[in-house]
């Protein structure tokens, strides 16, 4: 049985990494996938050497003050990885990681497939040069990315977004209230801030604090936090302490505190994505540290940071970037929704022209069959 080494460092890449696995061994069976993930990825079969828990770290400064940290983690994974000797890697996001990786491994004989594209359309253009030096194959979710890479002479093949196959609403809008404890009068305001430690330090709070303000307006408001798998209850329970505020857990799937807010804030990422195509109207909430701030200023060269807005190019939901990021900002754009009927409805009537910028569904056994046939190419099968 051949290894293929398989590298995720963030929640959403287990779940994208977990839905390739599968896809990739219902293919070829014959092939055992060992590196880091997280729980779903295990599940799927993965054996991990590091969890995601262990590479929740977020932004410029972060990393830079976690070099070393980051940087004994690789020695030992390329350790590992002399030892095993896989035919193939496979590279699932997480850019400051894995693009400092490739080249390392490719020195090493092994294939790259490399699977969700750094978002070289908004910073870092000059990373193109770095991929097609070290990168096989590039499978990205979006089809202006493999525009892009054409262009440059990249391999890459365009599998669609999973978030297609992901999203399911299992439970009635009913069920959804007796297990979270609400009742029919109560409007549910649904809290995404985000999966690692270092986003919900800093979203969790304003969040929160916005909540008594939009109750001021709206008595009625009940806010549940979507909990991170990654992170421990204990962890919000030091922040609500913190705070001297609180809002009960999501007891139910994500997708449906999703589906059944009146609105929702959300930590910029595949979240706001994922409450877009849902249609559920949203702020999209972004802090990080001032020096990351500014660098990413001067770094990023588009207009927006969330991807709904980013996909239908213009400024559809709200954007609370940094400063602007405060409990008195949040709950004036929270009431804005809340009152204005008409406005809130025509979010509503945009949001349901997401799902074409996603392509078809089946995005992970897309991304299983592009990955097994490199797999073949390099003569592993």
């Amino acid at each position: 049985m051949q290894d293929v080494l398989i590298i995720a460092g963030e929640v959403s890449g287990d779940l994208l990494g977990a839905g390739l696995v599968r896809e990739f061994i219902s293919i070829n069976p014959d092939v055992k996938f060992f590196g880091f993930g997280g729980d779903r990825m295990a599940d799927a079969g993965v054996e991990l050497i590091c969890h995601v828990r262990q590479l929740a770290i977020l932004g410029i400064w972060e990393a830079v003050k976690n070099y070393l940290y980051i940087k004994n983690i690789q020695k030992q994974l390329l350790q590992i990885v002399k030892e095993r000797k896989p035919s193939m890697a496979i590279l699932i996001d997480y850019p400051g990681f894995n693009l400092n990786l490739a080249p390392k491994l490719k020195a090493m004989g092994i294939s790259i497939y490399y699977y969700v594209s750094p978002q070289i359309w908004a910073w870092g253009s000059g990373r193109i040069k770095k991929i097609k030096r070290n990168v096989d194959l590039m499978a990205v979710l979006f089809d202006f990315e493999k525009e892009i890479y054409n262009r440059e002479g990249v391999a890459a093949v365009w599998v669609g977004h999973p978030i297609l196959d992901e999203i399911t609403i299992r439970k009635r809008e009913s069920v959804f209230r007796e297990k979270n404890n609400l009742e029919d009068k109560d409007i549910i305001i649904g809290l995404f801030p985000g999966s690692r430690q270092s986003e919900v330090k800093r979203l969790l709070p304003e969040m929160l604090k916005a909540i008594p303000k939009i109750q001021r307006r709206f008595p009625s408001i009940k806010p549940i936090i979507a909990k991170a798998d990654s992170l421990d209850e204990s962890f919000y329970q030091k922040i609500f302490e913190q705070q001297k505020l609180s809002a009960r857990f999501n007891k139910s799937a994500n997708y449906e505190l999703m589906a059944y807010s009146k609105l929702c804030l959300v930590c910029s990422g595949t979240a706001t994505l994922e409450c877009g195509i849902i249609g559920t109207p949203l702020l999209v909430l972004y802090k990080t540290s001032f020096l990351t701030y500014i660098i990413a200023r001067w770094l990023i060269k588009i207009k927006y940071i969330g991807l709904v807005n980013i996909l239908l190019r213009r400024a559809i939901v709200p954007e609370l970037i940094q400063y602007r990021c405060n409990p008195d900002s949040i709950a004036a754009h929270a009431i804005m929704f809340l009152e204005n009927s008409a406005k809130y409805h025509s979010v509503k009537t945009e949001l349901s022209n997401l799902k074409s910028h996603l392509g078809k569904s089946g995005a992970s056994r897309n991304a299983a069959v592009a990955a097994v046939g490199l797999y073949n190419r390099i003569g592993k099968y």
